[in-house]
């Protein structure tokens, strides 16, 4: 069947291109053949390589296929496809198959080109069209159909009759951090190099394993990926701070429930010279939201807290909102001042009766004052201060003006935690109305003996409703009195 073919290839060619002879068609087929490495097989695959070259669309002569349409079992199938991944070949071991993913608008598969097969697609590149011949189905390890092209099989690179517009492109595969689900199973991504740790070892099997996680990042999130053995070896040779392109890492939920991209031997990792686009690395504060996780968010310090909880009040200009801080992260405490440019990288944003905080996850980081290009840097911290009339059930961090009308009264409360704490309330006005305002503990002893008539100016203030069903204002941890 093989020679017939052949024949049937040289006689199309000829009536194709009547300047050149049958001698001539048979020579360029033997040279393509010595470039294949000979073989009875390479003179099929030679043959379909001159009428690719030549632009001679040949009739099929075996039924068509879509990607979506192959099931295990067929014998002799036609499928075309654009090579959208070629498995890197296993360090220090004979390769006698070549991994490929394939892919057409219907889907894509994973083919398995084994010997005389590998050398039909010895030139191919991801991104090239292919149209292979004679191939055969069966079912591959990981339980899905799988295209398999043997000594039997033809392969055509980048066949005239297959619009590269028809065929999904290679960039259609990669994905935003932020989009990828644990439905991928296998994700390709452009991402940042944000965080690595050291490189841990273990036995597996007998043998030395080596794990390095790091965190990625692109302007949707961050994730976590693990970079096994060789691909640990890659990684720690590659600069924080630097770009990569990663192809066909596995996918994998942590016990968090969040996404862990999974980079071993059948995953590629290549440093990008440049970002390929301008790094958003911020989510402005008023988009966060509750449950986000590995944000980015660069803002100016208006308050600092010492409290049990050591925090910083943040704005950027679209919004404030609470940074806490544990452990040795809370020994920037120490240097910070009110207007300070805070870097946080690597944030989760939690609640405390619907409140929401950032607090650093576990390779999240502080930078203080970071060298920021100016269209990054919040603008400076104009204090805002509202009028009594305006303040409404719910606002946070309000700041306001004004005298008191009714002198303090000073009481002993017990919190939801059993501590004895000192709260006093009093009444302030200014020129638009009058608000019941309570401090708690330290604070309380600051005003407790100040007469009426005195100006007062609070900052971080939390409006709420009253025993009484009215607005009243709260003191919280980012509180502080000012005297005029």
């Amino acid at each position: 069947m093989t020679a017939q073919e052949v024949t049937r290839i040289v006689q199309r060619i000829l009536k194709e291109r009547p300047d050149l002879s049958e001698a001539d068609v048979f020579r360029m087929i033997d040279e393509r053949k010595q470039r294949l490495g000979g073989g009875l097989t390479s003179d099929l695959a030679a043959a379909y390589m001159l009428t690719s070259e030549l632009g001679i669309e040949m009739e099929k002569t075996t039924p068509a296929v879509r990607v979506a349409g192959v099931i295990p079992g067929l014998n002799d199938v036609t499928v075309t496809g654009r090579i959208i991944f070629l498995y890197p070949a296993p360090k220090g071991k004979a390769v006698n198959v070549q991994r490929a993913i394939l892919a057409d608008k219907s889907g894509s598969i994973r083919v398995a080109f084994w010997r005389e097969g590998m050398k039909l697609i010895s030139g191919v590149r991801e991104g090239d069209i292919v149209r292979i011949h004679h191939a055969y189905t069966r079912l591959g390890l990981d339980g899905k159909p799988e295209i398999n092209v043997g000594g039997r099989a033809t392969v055509q690179v980048n066949p005239a009759d297959a619009p590269d517009g028809e065929y999904p492109t290679v960039e259609s595969f990669f994905k935003k951090l932020g989009e990828i689900t644990p439905d991928d199973k296998r994700s390709f991504a452009v991402s940042v190099i944000e965080e690595r740790l050291p490189a841990k070892r273990f036995l597996r099997r007998g043998e030395e394993g080596k794990l390095i996680r790091a965190t990625l990042r692109d302007e949707t999130g961050a994730v976590t990926a693990c970079f096994w053995d060789d691909k640990a070896d890659e990684v720690e040779k590659i600069e924080v701070g630097r770009w990569v392109r990663i192809m066909n890492a596995r996918v994998r939920t942590a016990l968090d429930g969040s996404v862990e991209l999974h980079i071993g031997r059948a995953t590629k990792v290549r440093v990008l010279d440049k970002p390929p686009a301008v790094f958003p690395i911020c989510t402005r504060i008023s988009k966060l939201q509750i449950g986000m996780r590995s944000v980015n968010v660069i803002g100016r310090v208006i308050a600092v807290s010492t409290a049990r909880i050591p925090s910083l009040l943040l704005d950027d200009g679209s919004g404030i909102i609470p940074l806490n801080l544990w452990g040795e992260r809370a020994h920037i405490l120490d240097k910070v001042k009110i207007g300070d440019v805070l870097l946080v990288k690597s944030a989760d944003v939690r609640s405390r009766f619907d409140r929401p905080f950032l607090v650093l996850s576990r390779l999240g980081s502080v930078s203080l004052n970071p060298d920021l290009p100016a269209s990054m840097t919040p603008p400076p911290v104009t204090e805002r201060t509202t009028k009594i009339h305006q303040i409404r059930e719910g606002q946070r961090n309000i700041t306001v003006e004004g005298e008191i009308v009714e002198p303090p009264v000073s009481r002993q409360v017990v919190t939801m935690k059993g501590d004895v704490v000192t709260v006093a309330s009093f009444k302030m006005s200014d020129e638009t109305g009058t608000i019941r305002v309570s401090v708690w503990r330290d604070l309380a002893n600051e005003i407790k003996d100040l007469p009426i008539g005195t100006r007062l100016r609070i900052r971080n203030m939390l409006a709420r409703i009253g025993l009484g069903g009215k607005v009243e204002l709260s003191s919280t941890i980012f509180t502080s009195i000012e005297l005029p």
